[in-house]
């Protein structure tokens, strides 16, 4: 890949080669014990609706982890998010994801982030911001399930969008 970046490659195509590296540097780099178990816990209580736990796990672990790599800490800035999303709270949840984006060079985690901030703009009703973030979202590459979600949202934002001109 490094020959390719390198190389002459066509500006689209240089994009695509670094962002492929970067992501190959986040799948490679450890996470230490401390990190892995904590992101369980989070996923947990996330998957339980226990927001108030996910948020205090989220700031327990960036406060505690020494060295935090900016691929972890975009990630907990994800899990808060979501947690402050399912707590209702939604200005700080758009505040957090949009730090999230400054740490996360992998296209598949912005994609995620981009996901989540499409589903809290639906969900206060800014249907042009939704649009944005779905429309990233979907460029960046969701995960399948993600992806399929994200395209029907895209496209009954466009409906009722369509409707209102």
């Amino acid at each position: 890949m490094d020959e390719a970046i390198v190389g002459d490659l066509t500006p689209g195509m240089r994009d695509v080669a670094e962002g492929l590296r970067r992501e190959l540097d986040v799948l490679r780099a450890p996470q230490s014990k401390n990190m892995v178990q904590g992101i369980k816990r989070i996923e947990k209580f996330l998957s339980r609706g226990e927001g108030e736990k996910a948020l205090a796990e989220c700031d327990k672990l960036i406060d505690s982890e020494k060295d935090l790599k900016n691929a972890d800490h975009g990630l907990l800035l994800l899990y808060k998010g979501r947690a402050l999303v399912d707590l209702e709270r939604s200005f700080e949840a758009i505040d957090i994801l949009t730090q999230a984006l400054g740490f996360t060079r992998a296209f598949a985690q912005q994609a995620v982030i981009y996901f989540y901030m499409g589903n809290l703009y639906d969900g206060m009703g800014n249907l042009v911001q939704a649009e944005s973030a779905y429309s990233v979202a979907i460029k960046h590459g969701l995960p399948v399930g993600l992806d399929v979600k994200a395209r029907e949202a895209l496209s009954g934002i466009k409906d009722q969008l369509n409707q209102e001109r």
